[in-house]
């Protein structure tokens, strides 16, 4: 009876043993760094069709005493995509010149990125373009150097149809047509960016009329080198599609066209017409931005 007492003894000793290190290691392992649930991720809704661009706006709140610098392809190299019910989607990353910030005690950092640009098929539409396949998706942003785990949202990718589907085709063929490389590009280009023009003057409503402006302009900008045309098909993506999150890209596209004519007046002329037409709005924060970027920068 003694031996048994002494054996249950220490195996009770053992077993407090046991429940103290484990408590002390998950506490332990459970210790976040401040940085922890600071980013949220949200989209505007939760269905896609098939190559629509996933907007995905990320909000970095500073709640720390310090001023973070945050590495914003960091943060999107973080976002992460698994398949609830489809195929398996691996990462594909594009990432280039996306700066880091000084992010201030209690102030915030927002950004969007299209899903689309950053992951895809490996099989996918054509080289350099990659997209997420119909299913069921959970998407998150995992940062394991600053154990940050953010929200989790559930996005749904489906075919098109009717006239979504058509636009769809007009859009396909113009990507492609864009991806020429070689002799062929200049008249690829050229026959691109109509394809473009002719999704948004059938389909104006179309989810895919934004995306078609945009590389309409990018067509002239980077190739064809008619700048002012591009100038339109941005300020037209402003006018008819002031709150797709293309507005983005549009400004940063009329910025660089006057960055490289090296002209400050035009571009502050051109920002302050796009204020007094979109007073109050997310065009009218990044028109100031650009304004303050031409003083501090040029």
């Amino acid at each position: 009876m003694k031996a048994k007492s002494i054996y249950s003894t220490v195996i009770s000793l053992l077993l407090s043993l046991f429940f103290t290190v484990a408590t002390i290691y998950g506490q332990t392992n459970n210790h976040q760094s401040p940085y922890l649930n600071l980013i949220t991720i949200s989209t505007e809704k939760d269905h896609f069709l098939s190559q629509e661009a996933i907007w995905i706006f990320i909000n970095f709140k500073n709640t720390t005493k310090d001023t973070l610098r945050i590495d914003r392809t960091t943060i999107c190299e973080g976002l992460r995509v698994g398949a609830i019910q489809g195929p398996r989607v691996p990462k594909y990353l594009r990432l280039s010149g996306i700066p880091s910030s000084l992010v201030v005690p209690g102030d915030s950092l927002f950004d969007l990125v299209d899903l689309n640009t950053y992951y895809g098929t490996t099989g996918g539409l054509y080289i350099g373009w990659r997209f997420i396949p119909t299913g069921h998706y959970r998407v998150y942003i995992k940062l394991p150097s600053y154990r940050i785990i953010s929200d989790t949202i559930e996005i749904t990718v489906s075919e098109p149809e009717g006239e979504e589907l058509k636009a769809l085709n007009l859009l396909t063929k113009g990507m492609k047509l864009s991806e020429t490389v070689g002799d062929e590009r200049k008249a690829a280009i050229a026959k691109a960016y109509k394809k473009f023009e002719e999704l948004v003057e059938k389909y104006p409503h179309s989810l895919y009329a934004p995306k078609a402006l945009d590389r309409a302009a990018r067509c002239y900008i980077y190739v064809s080198g008619e700048e002012e045309k591009a100038l339109q098909k941005y300020r037209e993506l402003l006018e008819k599609y002031p709150e797709s999150p293309y507005y983005k890209s549009a400004l940063t596209g009329v910025y660089v066209i006057y960055w490289n004519n090296h002209d400050k007046s035009g571009l502050r002329r051109e920002m302050n017409q796009l204020i007094k037409k979109h007073p109050n709005s997310k065009i009218s924060e990044g028109a100031k931005k650009s304004i303050e970027g031409s003083i501090k920068h040029w």
